[in-house]
Protein backbone atom coordinates (compact mmCIF):
# COMPACT_ATOMS: atom_id res chain seq x y z
CA UNK A 1 0.00 0.00 0.00
CA UNK A 2 2.82 2.40 0.91
CA UNK A 3 4.59 1.68 -2.37
CA UNK A 4 1.36 2.33 -4.25
CA UNK A 5 0.93 5.72 -2.54
CA UNK A 6 4.54 6.60 -3.34
CA UNK A 7 3.94 5.78 -7.01
CA UNK A 8 0.81 7.96 -7.01
CA UNK A 9 2.63 10.87 -5.36
CA UNK A 10 5.63 10.58 -7.69
CA UNK A 11 3.35 10.57 -10.74
CA UNK A 12 1.41 13.58 -9.47
CA UNK A 13 4.64 15.49 -8.88
CA UNK A 14 5.92 14.45 -12.30
CA UNK A 15 2.73 15.61 -14.03
CA UNK A 16 2.82 18.86 -12.08
CA UNK A 17 6.46 19.42 -13.03
CA UNK A 18 5.79 18.75 -16.70
CA UNK A 19 2.83 21.15 -16.61
CA UNK A 20 4.85 23.94 -14.99
CA UNK A 21 7.71 23.51 -17.47
CA UNK A 22 5.22 23.53 -20.35
CA UNK A 23 3.46 26.57 -18.87
CA UNK A 24 6.72 28.50 -18.65
CA UNK A 25 7.59 27.27 -22.13
CA UNK A 26 4.50 29.04 -23.46
CA UNK A 27 5.81 32.27 -21.97
CA UNK A 28 9.32 31.70 -23.27
CA UNK A 29 7.95 31.35 -26.80
CA UNK A 30 5.99 34.58 -26.36
CA UNK A 31 2.54 33.00 -26.58
CA UNK A 32 1.85 34.92 -23.38
CA UNK A 33 4.28 37.70 -24.05
CA UNK A 34 4.67 40.24 -21.23
CA UNK A 35 4.84 43.83 -22.40
CA UNK A 36 7.66 46.19 -21.42
CA UNK A 37 6.73 49.51 -19.91
CA UNK A 38 10.12 50.88 -18.95
CA UNK A 39 10.90 54.56 -18.57
CA UNK A 40 12.40 54.93 -22.06
CA UNK A 41 9.17 53.65 -23.60
CA UNK A 42 7.19 55.90 -21.28
CA UNK A 43 8.72 58.95 -22.94
CA UNK A 44 7.94 57.83 -26.47
CA UNK A 45 5.23 60.12 -27.88
CA UNK A 46 3.62 57.55 -30.15
CA UNK A 47 4.36 54.61 -32.42
CA UNK A 48 1.76 55.73 -34.94
CA UNK A 49 2.38 58.03 -37.87
CA UNK A 50 0.60 61.33 -37.48
CA UNK A 51 -2.37 61.51 -39.81
CA UNK A 52 -2.53 63.87 -42.75
CA UNK A 53 -6.16 64.78 -42.21
CA UNK A 54 -7.01 68.47 -42.59
CA UNK A 55 -7.70 70.43 -39.42
CA UNK A 56 -8.59 73.93 -38.30
CA UNK A 57 -5.37 75.66 -37.20
CA UNK A 58 -7.38 78.23 -35.21
CA UNK A 59 -8.63 75.52 -32.84
CA UNK A 60 -6.49 74.17 -30.02
CA UNK A 61 -5.43 70.53 -30.40
CA UNK A 62 -6.48 67.38 -28.56
CA UNK A 63 -4.10 64.79 -27.09
CA UNK A 64 -5.20 61.18 -26.56
CA UNK A 65 -3.32 59.12 -23.96
CA UNK A 66 -3.50 55.64 -22.47
CA UNK A 67 -2.56 52.09 -23.41
CA UNK A 68 -3.01 49.89 -26.49
CA UNK A 69 -6.70 50.82 -26.64
CA UNK A 70 -5.61 54.37 -27.55
CA UNK A 71 -2.56 53.38 -29.58
CA UNK A 72 -4.82 51.19 -31.70
CA UNK A 73 -3.48 47.67 -31.31
CA UNK A 74 -4.70 45.35 -34.09
CA UNK A 75 -6.29 48.20 -36.09
CA UNK A 76 -5.02 50.68 -38.68
CA UNK A 77 -3.98 54.26 -37.99
CA UNK A 78 -7.11 55.61 -39.67
CA UNK A 79 -9.25 53.52 -37.33
CA UNK A 80 -7.85 54.84 -34.03
CA UNK A 81 -9.57 57.11 -31.53
CA UNK A 82 -7.18 59.97 -32.35
CA UNK A 83 -7.74 59.75 -36.10
CA UNK A 84 -11.50 59.58 -35.77
CA UNK A 85 -11.55 62.50 -33.33
CA UNK A 86 -9.60 64.65 -35.78
CA UNK A 87 -11.77 63.52 -38.67
CA UNK A 88 -14.99 64.26 -36.76
CA UNK A 89 -14.01 67.53 -35.02
CA UNK A 90 -11.57 69.08 -37.52
CA UNK A 91 -9.10 69.55 -34.65
CA UNK A 92 -5.48 68.40 -34.71
CA UNK A 93 -5.37 65.29 -32.52
CA UNK A 94 -2.23 63.53 -31.29
CA UNK A 95 -2.04 59.82 -30.47
CA UNK A 96 0.24 59.47 -27.45
CA UNK A 97 -1.04 56.05 -26.39
CA UNK A 98 1.46 53.22 -25.91
CA UNK A 99 0.76 49.52 -25.41
CA UNK A 100 0.82 48.29 -21.78
CA UNK A 101 0.94 51.78 -20.30
CA UNK A 102 -1.20 52.98 -17.43
CA UNK A 103 -1.93 56.11 -15.45
CA UNK A 104 1.67 56.22 -14.13
CA UNK A 105 2.97 56.60 -17.68
CA UNK A 106 0.45 59.30 -18.49
CA UNK A 107 1.79 61.24 -15.50
CA UNK A 108 5.42 60.54 -16.41
CA UNK A 109 4.90 61.68 -20.01
CA UNK A 110 3.16 64.88 -18.97
CA UNK A 111 6.05 65.68 -16.63
CA UNK A 112 9.01 64.65 -18.76
CA UNK A 113 8.25 64.00 -22.42
CA UNK A 114 9.67 66.69 -24.74
CA UNK A 115 6.50 66.66 -26.83
CA UNK A 116 4.64 68.60 -24.14
CA UNK A 117 6.03 71.99 -25.05
CA UNK A 118 4.36 75.34 -24.30
CA UNK A 119 3.51 75.60 -28.01
CA UNK A 120 1.45 72.38 -27.91
CA UNK A 121 -1.07 73.86 -25.44
CA UNK A 122 -3.88 71.29 -25.92
CA UNK A 123 -7.42 72.22 -25.01
CA UNK A 124 -8.17 68.66 -23.89
CA UNK A 125 -6.12 65.66 -22.85
CA UNK A 126 -8.31 62.60 -23.32
CA UNK A 127 -7.16 59.62 -21.25
CA UNK A 128 -8.90 56.28 -21.88
CA UNK A 129 -9.19 54.27 -18.66
CA UNK A 130 -9.64 50.49 -18.54
CA UNK A 131 -9.91 48.54 -15.30
CA UNK A 132 -6.57 46.88 -15.85
CA UNK A 133 -4.81 50.22 -15.27
CA UNK A 134 -5.56 49.86 -11.57
CA UNK A 135 -3.83 46.49 -11.53
CA UNK A 136 -0.88 47.93 -13.45
CA UNK A 137 -0.17 50.27 -10.56
CA UNK A 138 0.80 47.18 -8.55
CA UNK A 139 1.67 44.42 -11.02
CA UNK A 140 4.92 44.55 -12.94
CA UNK A 141 5.19 44.05 -16.69
CA UNK A 142 8.67 43.17 -17.87
CA UNK A 143 10.72 41.72 -20.68
CA UNK A 144 11.69 38.11 -20.33
CA UNK A 145 15.21 37.57 -18.99
CA UNK A 146 15.69 41.33 -18.55
CA UNK A 147 16.19 42.80 -15.07
CA UNK A 148 15.75 46.42 -16.13
CA UNK A 149 13.82 48.72 -13.83
CA UNK A 150 10.32 49.80 -14.72
CA UNK A 151 8.33 52.87 -13.89
CA UNK A 152 5.98 53.28 -10.95
CA UNK A 153 5.19 55.76 -8.21
CA UNK A 154 4.72 55.14 -4.53
CA UNK A 155 2.93 57.02 -1.79
CA UNK A 156 5.11 59.68 -0.22
CA UNK A 157 5.11 60.41 3.49
CA UNK A 158 3.09 63.57 2.95
CA UNK A 159 0.35 61.65 1.16
CA UNK A 160 1.43 62.53 -2.38
CA UNK A 161 3.47 60.53 -4.87
CA UNK A 162 7.17 59.91 -5.21
CA UNK A 163 8.85 58.45 -8.26
CA UNK A 164 10.02 54.87 -7.80
CA UNK A 165 10.95 51.89 -9.98
CA UNK A 166 10.08 48.24 -10.30
CA UNK A 167 12.66 45.58 -9.61
CA UNK A 168 11.91 42.22 -11.16
CA UNK A 169 11.84 39.53 -8.49
CA UNK A 170 11.45 35.77 -8.73
CA UNK A 171 7.71 35.92 -8.12
CA UNK A 172 7.24 38.14 -11.16
CA UNK A 173 8.43 35.37 -13.46
CA UNK A 174 5.61 33.17 -12.17
CA UNK A 175 3.04 35.94 -12.67
CA UNK A 176 3.48 35.96 -16.44
CA UNK A 177 2.80 32.24 -16.85
CA UNK A 178 -0.75 31.24 -17.68
CA UNK A 179 -1.20 29.77 -14.21
CA UNK A 180 0.32 32.81 -12.55
CA UNK A 181 -1.89 35.20 -14.48
CA UNK A 182 -5.04 33.33 -13.52
CA UNK A 183 -3.99 33.22 -9.87
CA UNK A 184 -3.04 36.88 -9.89
CA UNK A 185 -6.39 37.84 -11.45
CA UNK A 186 -8.22 35.80 -8.80
CA UNK A 187 -6.30 37.45 -5.96
CA UNK A 188 -6.88 40.87 -7.48
CA UNK A 189 -10.62 40.27 -7.63
CA UNK A 190 -10.86 39.60 -3.91
CA UNK A 191 -8.81 42.67 -2.94
CA UNK A 192 -10.69 45.71 -1.66
CA UNK A 193 -11.16 48.18 -4.50
CA UNK A 194 -10.92 51.40 -2.49
CA UNK A 195 -7.12 51.36 -1.98
CA UNK A 196 -6.59 51.03 -5.75
CA UNK A 197 -8.91 53.92 -6.47
CA UNK A 198 -7.36 56.02 -3.70
CA UNK A 199 -3.92 55.62 -5.29
CA UNK A 200 -5.44 56.32 -8.71
CA UNK A 201 -6.73 59.63 -7.32
CA UNK A 202 -3.24 60.54 -6.13
CA UNK A 203 -1.97 60.12 -9.68
CA UNK A 204 -4.76 62.37 -10.94
CA UNK A 205 -3.99 65.01 -8.31
CA UNK A 206 -0.37 65.05 -9.48
CA UNK A 207 -1.53 65.25 -13.10
CA UNK A 208 -3.66 68.28 -12.23
CA UNK A 209 -0.68 69.97 -10.55
CA UNK A 210 1.48 69.26 -13.62
CA UNK A 211 -1.14 70.65 -16.00
CA UNK A 212 -1.63 73.76 -13.87
CA UNK A 213 2.07 74.51 -14.29
CA UNK A 214 2.28 73.73 -18.02
CA UNK A 215 -1.18 74.44 -19.39
CA UNK A 216 -3.38 76.18 -16.79
CA UNK A 217 -6.58 75.96 -18.82
CA UNK A 218 -6.12 72.48 -20.32
CA UNK A 219 -8.90 70.10 -19.28
CA UNK A 220 -8.15 66.48 -18.37
CA UNK A 221 -10.81 64.06 -19.59
CA UNK A 222 -11.21 60.49 -18.33
CA UNK A 223 -13.03 58.22 -20.77
CA UNK A 224 -14.03 55.09 -18.85
CA UNK A 225 -14.20 52.11 -21.19
CA UNK A 226 -14.70 48.68 -19.64
CA UNK A 227 -16.09 46.21 -22.11
CA UNK A 228 -17.15 42.96 -20.47
CA UNK A 229 -16.33 41.24 -23.76
CA UNK A 230 -12.76 42.56 -23.63
CA UNK A 231 -12.61 41.48 -20.00
CA UNK A 232 -13.80 37.97 -20.77
CA UNK A 233 -11.35 37.54 -23.65
CA UNK A 234 -8.27 39.14 -22.11
CA UNK A 235 -8.91 38.55 -18.41
CA UNK A 236 -9.15 42.25 -17.56
CA UNK A 237 -10.84 43.16 -14.31
CA UNK A 238 -13.64 45.64 -14.93
CA UNK A 239 -13.73 48.29 -12.26
CA UNK A 240 -17.32 49.26 -11.56
CA UNK A 241 -17.52 52.07 -9.03
CA UNK A 242 -19.69 55.01 -8.09
CA UNK A 243 -16.65 57.06 -7.12
CA UNK A 244 -16.23 58.81 -10.46
CA UNK A 245 -18.35 61.62 -9.02
CA UNK A 246 -15.48 62.39 -6.65
CA UNK A 247 -13.25 63.19 -9.63
CA UNK A 248 -15.84 65.42 -11.25
CA UNK A 249 -16.09 67.35 -7.99
CA UNK A 250 -12.34 67.97 -8.25
CA UNK A 251 -12.50 69.39 -11.78
CA UNK A 252 -11.92 66.31 -13.94
CA UNK A 253 -14.29 65.54 -16.80
CA UNK A 254 -15.46 61.92 -16.68
CA UNK A 255 -17.25 60.34 -19.65
CA UNK A 256 -18.36 56.95 -18.38
CA UNK A 257 -19.15 54.21 -20.91
CA UNK A 258 -19.06 51.58 -18.16
CA UNK A 259 -22.81 51.48 -17.61
CA UNK A 260 -25.91 49.54 -18.62
CA UNK A 261 -26.65 52.18 -21.25
CA UNK A 262 -23.61 51.01 -23.22
CA UNK A 263 -23.98 47.33 -22.49
CA UNK A 264 -24.61 46.77 -26.22
CA UNK A 265 -20.83 47.18 -26.74
CA UNK A 266 -20.32 43.80 -25.06
CA UNK A 267 -20.50 41.81 -28.27
CA UNK A 268 -17.92 40.06 -30.42
CA UNK A 269 -18.50 42.52 -33.26
CA UNK A 270 -16.97 45.28 -31.13
CA UNK A 271 -13.66 43.43 -30.78
CA UNK A 272 -10.71 43.93 -33.14
CA UNK A 273 -9.28 41.07 -35.16
CA UNK A 274 -7.07 40.00 -32.23
CA UNK A 275 -10.23 39.53 -30.09
CA UNK A 276 -8.67 41.67 -27.35
CA UNK A 277 -8.92 45.32 -28.32
CA UNK A 278 -11.73 47.65 -29.41
CA UNK A 279 -12.78 47.41 -33.02
CA UNK A 280 -12.97 50.62 -35.11
CA UNK A 281 -16.75 50.44 -34.78
CA UNK A 282 -16.39 51.30 -31.07
CA UNK A 283 -14.81 54.68 -31.85
CA UNK A 284 -17.35 55.33 -34.62
CA UNK A 285 -20.03 55.15 -31.94
CA UNK A 286 -18.22 56.87 -29.06
CA UNK A 287 -16.43 59.74 -30.84
CA UNK A 288 -19.65 61.70 -31.57
CA UNK A 289 -20.70 61.27 -27.93
CA UNK A 290 -17.30 62.44 -26.63
CA UNK A 291 -17.28 65.37 -29.08
CA UNK A 292 -20.74 66.51 -28.03
CA UNK A 293 -19.88 66.28 -24.33
CA UNK A 294 -16.72 68.39 -24.83
CA UNK A 295 -18.30 70.84 -27.31
CA UNK A 296 -15.59 70.07 -29.85
CA UNK A 297 -17.55 70.98 -32.97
Amino acid sequence: MKNFLKIIIVNILLILGIFLVYDWGLVAYNQYKPLPVDINFALAPTYRFESYLPYDEAKRPIVTMGCSFVYGEAINENETLAYKLQQYTNRKTYNYGTSAHGIQHVLYKLKNSPVFTPELNPEYIVYVFIGDHLKRMYTNYFRLYDRAKYLKYAKAEGGGLKEDSFNVVLGDYFKVTYTGKKLNDFLYKIKPQDPQFDLFKLYLKEIKNTLNEKYPDTKFVIVVYNSEENSRTVGLKPFHTNRWDELEDEGFIVINFDSLEYDFLNKQEFLAIDRQHPAPLVWDILVPIISKRLNLL
